[in-house]
């Protein structure tokens, strides 16, 4: 039909004729796809990195080893005077509380978010909470450039002496394990990964989050 209009109609109607005729629907545009929840957690990681850098990183530092102790003496040393060993453990208690994370992976992007969420962790339970890092063998020194060295003395360092875990099942093996549960540093035990983020305003801890090491909330 517009051939034909083309050919038969005289130009002045014919482009009347064009204008009057309603423009050729276009095919719409396809939405895009929606994000995924991790890919959303990524981006509102990034975009907040920089705030998270001016709150203070301040978990309760670890507890110093104790001295060993000292020879017992032949006789008790008399009533109301502690021995050193006493003073000594008196001053060198462990944190009640320690939030702990698994994490051997090395590849920066790993890192780095691990790194904003250590952060975020301890600006939200405060400075009543110490810390405790499980990593592996390449990513201890990368983890710890993400913090000055004031921040890297109030953390708990233990290494697990594997590059990294092999599946998720042998991550909760190490969860079960006896060796884990010996080195960690309190007796209340908030276990923490790299994806989740705590969006609570310094709200305690409730006890469905938090677990002593006989397994019962405390």
């Amino acid at each position: 039909m517009m051939e034909l209009m083309r050919a038969r109609l005289a130009p002045d109607l014919r482009a009347k004729v064009l204008a009057f005729l309603p423009p050729a629907p276009t095919a719409p545009t396809p939405a895009p796809p929606p994000e995924l929840p991790i890919e959303l957690y990524y981006r509102w990681l990034h975009r907040t990195a920089p705030l998270l850098h001016t709150l203070a990183f301040a978990p309760s530092p670890p507890s110093p080893p104790s001295p060993p102790s000292p020879p017992s003496p032949p006789q008790a040393p008399p009533a109301g005077v502690a021995t050193a060993a006493a003073a000594a453990a008196a001053t060198t208690t462990a944190a009640a509380r320690v939030a702990v994370i698994i994490e051997p992976r090395a590849e920066a992007e790993v890192v780095w978010r691990t790194a904003q969420v250590m952060r975020n962790v301890a600006a939200m339970l405060g400075p009543g909470w110490g810390m405790q890092v499980f990593h592996g063998d390449r990513n201890c020194a990368l983890l710890k450039a993400h913090f000055s060295e004031e921040e890297q003395a109030r953390v708990s360092w233990e290494g697990l002496g594997v590059d990294n875990l092999s599946s998720s099942q042998e991550y909760s093996s190490l969860l079960c394990s006896l060796w884990f549960w010996s080195r960690v540093a309190a007796e209340t035990v908030l276990v923490f990964q790299a994806q989740p983020v705590q969006y609570s305003h310094r709200k305690p801890v409730s006890t469905c989050q938090a677990v002593s090491h006989s397994g019962l909330a405390p």
